[in-house]
């Protein structure tokens, strides 16, 4: 297993550096489809062994891959962020973007967000998990109070004792 998944990474590395600049300067830019095309006329047109012909679709599955995993736009996250955060402004929007807790891509010139980014926001980021905790704080029934009060009674009883081993 291990001797496979080194070729590969090996084999992709060597290949890399043959996708031409133009694509990958069209797949930074966030022009997928754009990408994809060309890559379809490098694979038809182009003279192209097997080996590069199956890493250019190696990467246009890649750029599809992308898409199906950015799906959602900020109207799709807005709800489930306002129920644990209402008085969010753009600008903080905008600032977990910057920082990265907030997942999105720019792709075919629509800014797309990861599908569970509105999720991985509030585990990303410590403030909004604090706030989520917050909220959040399980409700326990009676049996379950008394049940998590003789854990803490006993976690503290073999705390203690540990104290004389240390």
């Amino acid at each position: 297993m291990r001797k496979i998944l080194l070729f590969t990474i090996t084999i992709s590395v060597l290949i890399a550096q043959k996708l031409p600049e133009f694509i990958n300067s069209e797949i930074k830019k966030g022009n997928f489809t754009r990408a994809s095309y060309l890559i379809d006329s490098l694979i038809i047109f182009g003279k192209v062994t097997d080996l590069e012909k199956w890493y250019f679709n190696f990467e246009k599955d890649k750029l599809q891959r992308i898409r199906l995993d950015f799906t959602k736009n900020l109207n799709d996250l807005m709800p489930y962020i306002i129920k644990y955060y209402p008085n969010i402004s753009e600008d903080e929007i905008l600032k977990f973007e910057a920082d990265k807790s907030l997942e999105f891509m720019i792709i075919d010139g629509e800014k797309k967000y990861f599908y569970n980014a509105d999720k991985n926001l509030f585990r990303i980021n410590y403030k909004l998990r604090e706030i989520k905790n917050q909220i959040e704080q399980p409700k326990l029934t009676g049996y379950q109070i008394t049940t998590y009060k003789e854990i803490q009674k006993k976690k503290g009883k073999v705390l203690q004792s540990c104290n004389y081993y240390i």
